[in-house]
């Protein structure tokens, strides 16, 4: 009962996160005074997201999905499937409502602000805009990236989630190019789309900083509330697999050098690990 009651709490936290994302991203942000010398900055031509909104929530659901969904196909541990699930929402959910939070606060203007606010390219004195309310609106939502700190939490704790799975950090993990291109491909995808945003002129290098640093710091926390640091030998298991297995070890094995979830004969496959270390 208290089981069920402990995983109600954690889902209900990860609706109410989501619910304040929908919430704030709809709130009007700070007027920011803008200095007649700094207008330049704001002066890029207005262009359609490269990567709009809608597919960056694709790309931060699939690829966490699709990992967490191979090491459960290899390992049918459904513990850890639970854990790999609150854990990348969590990061996700908070990341983006804590990103809308101080955007709001914030309310820096966007690169291409002046196109949003004189559309016709026309200065009016005091910055009255005359274009869409709308896109003036988000057009003071410029720090931090809000592409940036999503797909980082998301993809920071994918990349996260398949070290930990692949022990790259341990024993067996050093030198292996596989290893090392699997892991790094999420957060390699999650840099591309903070690039992107640059790119297109929706925002400031800083912006796309200080936004990817915040979510791979919320997905670092995440994760570890939930798996044992990366060069433990079992980082391939949550936390609250890890007591019983170290119980159960025999006193002779974890004296062992070849102390590992993976066999010391392990060729390289995926997600393998020892019948007798295998938790259900």
């Amino acid at each position: 009962m208290k089981i069920l009651e402990s995983f109600g709490a954690e889902v209900l936290f990860r609706i109410l996160f989501f619910l304040l994302y929908l919430y704030t991203d709809n709130l009007k942000p700070f007027e920011r005074h803008i200095q007649p010398e700094e207008l330049w900055l704001y002066k890029n031509p207005e262009t359609p997201s490269y990567i709009p909104v809608k597919f960056l929530w694709v790309i931060v659901t699939i690829l966490p999905l699709v990992s967490i969904v191979s090491a459960y196909i290899r390992n049918r541990n459904k513990t850890d499937v639970t854990c790999a699930v609150l854990g990348v929402t969590l990061s996700i959910f908070f990341t983006a409502s804590l990103t809308n939070v101080i955007k709001i606060i914030f309310g820096r203007p966007r690169p291409d602000f002046y196109w949003r606010c004189f559309p016709d390219g026309k200065f009016v004195a005091g910055m009255l805009c005359t274009g869409l309310q709308e896109k003036i609106t988000e057009g003071r939502k410029s720090f931090p990236s809000g592409h940036s700190s999503i797909a980082f939490s998301g993809l920071g704790f994918t990349t996260l989630y398949l070290f930990g799975k692949l022990h790259y950090f341990g024993q067996h993990g050093f030198g292996s190019t596989w290893r090392l291109i699997t892991c790094v491909t999420p957060i390699f995808i999650a840099m591309l789309v903070a690039l992107s945003r640059v790119c297109d002129y929706h925002h400031h290098w800083q912006d796309v900083t200080v936004g990817s640093f915040l979510g791979f710091m919320v997905a670092y926390n995440c994760y570890r509330q939930c798996y044992p640091a990366l060069n433990s030998n079992f980082s391939h298991l949550p936390l609250s697999s890890v007591p019983s297995y170290e119980a159960n070890l025999d006193s002779s094995t974890i004296g062992n050098s070849q102390l590992s979830p993976y066999r010391s004969s392990d060729n390289g496959n995926l997600f393998k690990t020892d019948s007798t270390l295998k938790i259900v």
